[in-house]
């Protein structure tokens, strides 16, 4: 597949699921570029970080003109989110990338077990 058109593919699944879940950078684009275009995980998070802005943006952009927005937890949400980004920022070009590839495959382990484990809940709650 022409690295173009993956790219466009990767952006077009991100930006339905962040419209629709709230997701997109670090759970799809992320993935699907190291899957499709075998890139190396610093530049695929560096990659996905300039995409989610344009993505994240037009959703919520969507979503308010609907009334579909949080803002003031969101606001509070933002703001966590601002101080543990320059925290990141800060110690990702210093990380190897065997030790990013390790947290992040963890994290979306720790993901997946949970809402398994969610979901069986909800299953036996029937």
């Amino acid at each position: 597949m022409h690295p173009a058109l993956a790219r466009a593919m990767i952006g077009g699944t991100a930006g339905f699921l962040a419209g629709l879940f709230g997701v997109g950078g670090g759970i799809v684009m992320v993935p699907l570029q190291i899957l499709l275009l075998r890139e190396a995980i610093k530049p695929a998070i560096q990659t996905s970080l300039g995409a989610i802005v344009i993505t994240a943006l037009s959703a919520f952009g969507w979503h308010a003109l609907r009334g579909n927005v949080q803002g003031g937890i969101g606001l509070l949400l933002g703001l966590g989110g601002l101080i543990g980004v320059q925290v990141s920022t800060r110690y990702l070009p210093r990380l190897s990338d065997r030790l990013v590839t390790w947290m992040f495959r963890t994290l979306l382990v720790l993901f997946a077990v949970f809402f398994f484990y969610r979901a069986w809940r909800s299953f036996l709650a029937f």
